[in-house]
């Protein structure tokens, strides 16, 4: 849905719950599904379709990014890094998240003067009516609401309540307003007409509508899927076990399938009720259905049902991934398989949770500090890039008929030095001879990947780089990076060899 849209991120990642200023939860949708990344991948695709230079491709790449507006991070390190680390071969570059502000007064970025839109006017792109392009898509979980009179519903049943109000008063009322979710259901959820502005600055006016508040149980399973609690089934599962009409042990294994379990009827409409007179507790929150009436306590068997024990549920895991939600089709959550570890396919129990719980999602964190590559790997620029176009060719060549790299070296590089360095565009500032022997020991010192700890020695680059520099000069192969030696005071000097103060 278009209002499931959101504007900023924090230092969580994809699969992370968002909660934002006013309370609601949003969880971060996989990165293939940002336009903008996906606009990148198709550009440095046909890119790479037509080049087979690797130094081509990123710095065609770079200058597609750039006119575009967007940030290109220019730190080949670490791009070798996560090459190496994550097995992402076909990685080529990185580019940073576009800062999308929210005019509050219009819920809409403010896109006017934005410089993405200034560089795609420029590039002769699209620029109007394209700043969703450019944010990062979430999606609302959990997906159930409720309103001021208890009534509890999916947000895409209450959206659907915001269209055909909007539909009611169109001058007064768009769907963005939606944000954060509103309910429309009657009367008195309309609050009153307010004197706005829009993003032209004309005078408008805007319907104000009461706020939904959203659910904050949610169902996890170690293997990291999420899936919202089916309330309709729970109803009706809880009636049963308070009937006895299940057995003791049973937890709620079959919770999540309509086949085992199903709701409460062909219609719920679930009201949700917290007893202002007990203590606090899920023993005071009381579910109910005003179609089937179960849960009302109005007959023998349709007894109250309040949450008390839900903690102890442990439904079987339908691998559910939210986070892959397509926000043009999202009545389909993505799903896989899910099962136990060491198990003959059996499926993981789920367990209920708070969505704001530490357990729900932990960021694996990894910091980075930016040094240019030549100063990392203690190399020329023109080695490194003889290394690498030498390296891909080996790559390409190998992968048709296998050979030795000692063999590719006397067949192909030997004797034609001087043609693979014009070939290639490689102009060598010192002796040729002399850079030809560092190009041929560097390729020919072939180091196993399991004897190297790649997180130690990117470390030690870092280092390396600090400890053995007093400073650096100030030319364009060092850009991005400036540190100076801080002098120490004389009681620190016999505890220190060195402090470096590194600018922005």
């Amino acid at each position: 849905m278009k209002n499931e849209k959101i504007k900023w991120l924090n230092t969580s990642g994809v699969g992370s719950i968002i909660t934002t200023k006013l309370g609601t939860y949003v969880l971060i949708s996989d990165i293939n599904k940002w336009r903008f990344i996906k606009w990148a991948n198709s550009k440095v695709e046909i890119i790479r379709t037509n080049n087979s230079d690797e130094r081509k491709v990123y710095e065609l790449s770079k200058t597609e990014i750039l006119n575009r507006g967007l940030e290109f991070i220019d730190d080949q390190r670490f791009i070798k890094f996560v090459k190496s680390e994550k097995n992402l071969e076909n990685l080529v570059c990185l580019i940073g998240i576009p800062h999308m502000a929210l005019n509050e007064s219009f819920n809409t970025p403010n896109w006017k003067n934005h410089p993405i839109r200034t560089a795609l006017q420029n590039s002769g792109e699209q620029f109007e009516g394209v700043s969703s392009h450019y944010m990062i898509t979430g999606t609302h979980f959990p997906k159930w609401f409720k309103n001021s009179e208890g009534e509890l519903k999916l947000i895409r049943e209450w959206y659907t309540i915001w269209e055909k109000e909007c539909r009611k008063y169109p001058d007064t009322l768009k769907l963005d307003n939606f944000a954060p979710p509103r309910d429309a259901s009657s009367k008195k959820a309309f609050i009153r007409e307010l004197n706005s502005r829009n993003e032209d600055g004309n005078p408008i006016k805007i319907r104000e509508y009461k706020t939904l508040e959203q659910t904050n149980l949610i169902l996890i399973c170690p293997n990291g899927h999420l899936s919202d609690i089916p309330w309709a089934n729970y109803l009706r599962w809880k009636t049963e076990k308070y009937l006895r009409l299940l057995p003791e042990e049973d937890k709620g294994e079959n919770l999540m399938s309509n086949e085992m379990v199903g709701p409460c009827c062909s219609n719920p409409k679930l009201k949700w009720t917290e007893s202002k007179t007990k203590s606090e507790g899920y023993g005071s929150i009381y579910i109910e259905c005003n179609s089937c009436g179960l849960g009302s306590g109005s007959e023998k068997d349709k007894p109250k049902i309040n949450l008390e024990g839900i903690n102890s549920l442990k439904p079987k895991c339908c691998g559910h991934k939210p986070w892959e939600i397509d926000l043009e089709n999202n009545l389909i959550i993505p799903y896989e398989n899910c099962f136990k570890t060491n198990s003959n396919n059996e499926k993981e129990d789920m367990q209920v949770a708070l969505v704001t719980a530490n357990n729900v999602y932990y960021a694996n964190g990894f910091s980075s500090l930016f040094i240019p590559i030549h100063l990392a790997e203690n190399k020329t620029p023109e080695l490194i890039d003889a290394l690498l176009i030498l390296e891909e060719r080996y790559k390409t060549r190998n992968n048709t008929t296998p050979i030795s790299k000692n063999d590719y070296w006397i067949k192909r590089i030997e004797g034609d030095f001087d043609e693979f360095l014009s070939d290639n565009g490689i102009f060598v500032n010192i002796d040729k001879k002399n850079f030809k022997n560092q190009l041929k020991v560097e390729f020919l010192n072939v180091i196993s990947e399991e004897n190297i700890d790649k997180h130690e020695e990117y470390r030690w680059q870092e280092y390396q780089c600090f400890s053995t520099h007093l400073t650096l000069p100030d030319i364009e192969i060092n850009k991005g990076l400036r540190f100076k030696d801080i002098q120490l005071p004389k009681e620190l000097i016999n505890n220190f060899k060195k402090f470096s103060r590194l600018k922005n």
